[in-house]
């Protein structure tokens, strides 16, 4: 196989944008070698993995979703980051 490229990929958070989300993780799933439904299970995860943050980590449509892929060993490894923030529970 060939040496993987890392890449990345930006979209608004806008759930009308998911295929472009997916289509990142197919194209990268496909060059490292993945098997259709290990494809189809990794775009599966992104798709879920974008929605959560579209829908949890954005304030607004506007706000950047960054999605970036890369190799570590065997591996592909995603990366999801939205802009939202952490605000712990108060213990009750």
């Amino acid at each position: 196989m060939e040496q993987f490229k890392s890449r990345d990929h930006s979209i608004n958070a806008d759930l009308a944008r998911l295929k472009e989300a997916r289509d990142f993780a197919e194209r990268a799933a496909e060059e490292f070698g993945f098997d259709s439904s290990g494809t189809y299970q990794l775009k599966l995860a992104m798709s879920e993995a974008v929605t959560n943050a579209i829908q949890h980590g954005s304030s607004s449509e506007d706000d950047p979703i960054d999605l970036r892929v890369e190799a570590q060993a065997d591996a592909l490894v995603f990366y999801v980051e939205d802009r939202g923030r952490f605000v712990e529970s108060p213990a009750t």
